[in-house]
């Protein structure tokens, strides 16, 4: 079976062992951390695993690391953990990308039945990880023009747009479109559209606003 790990972030120390020894009996590996940069600084080497965060952070907010992590790592479900939760706390918490939320004191069944349900969704976004990590460093290999010609067709403009715009003639739109595909690994202008998305390597809304 592989091991599930359970990553406690914030809260008094005692709460973080009280948590601790209700996991390990359940069958969870559990690593904790005193602060939100603690766990920043964890991210570029930690397994994937669910975070319990808990909105007492000696160093910052618990929604601003929510959305930290959400960026730099999409593959950590995240259950919020509050004293004070009502429900426009839990509210922004989902909107801010928190798997789910749950009041303090805690309630164990309650707690272990979100863990599960977090580790079911963990393959799928670990999946989905990758293909964003994957999609960033396809992006990466296009030239500043062919990122201009990018634009351009995603804006759904025709090749001699493009080539106007540019300056550029349309045989040259044509190679620069001809590599764009090639190197995003794209078959299609839908399958390019979804990886773009995926990868944030692209704005329209700076191609319609010239």
């Amino acid at each position: 079976m592989t091991t599930r790990i359970v990553y406690l972030v914030g809260g008094s120390p005692q709460t973080r062992r009280s948590l601790a020894r209700i996991l390990r009996v359940t069958g969870f590996r559990t690593h904790a951390f005193a602060t939100a940069a603690d766990l920043i600084d964890a991210t570029a080497y930690i397994e994937p695993g669910c975070v319990l965060l808990d909105t007492d952070l000696p160093d910052g907010d618990s929604i601003d690391l929510l959305r930290q992590l959400g960026e730099i790592r999409p593959d950590l479900p995240v259950i919020i953990m509050a004293a004070d939760a009502d429900v426009p706390a839990a509210v922004r918490a989902i909107r801010a990308g928190a798997f789910d939320f749950i009041a303090q004191p805690l309630a164990d069944v309650a707690l272990l039945a979100m863990l599960e349900q977090a580790f079911a969704h963990l393959p799928q976004r670990v999946r989905h990880a990758l293909k964003v990590r994957d999609a960033m460093v396809k992006g990466g290999r296009l030239t500043p023009r062919e990122r201009d010609v990018l634009d351009g067709m995603l804006a759904g403009r025709a090749n001699r747009e493009i080539g106007d715009a540019l300056g550029i003639g349309v045989r040259t739109v044509e190679m620069h479109r001809a590599n764009v595909m090639r190197k995003l690994d794209a078959d299609s202008l839908p399958a390019l559209m979804r990886l773009c998305l995926l990868a944030g390597i692209t704005s329209v809304e700076s191609d319609e606003a010239a």
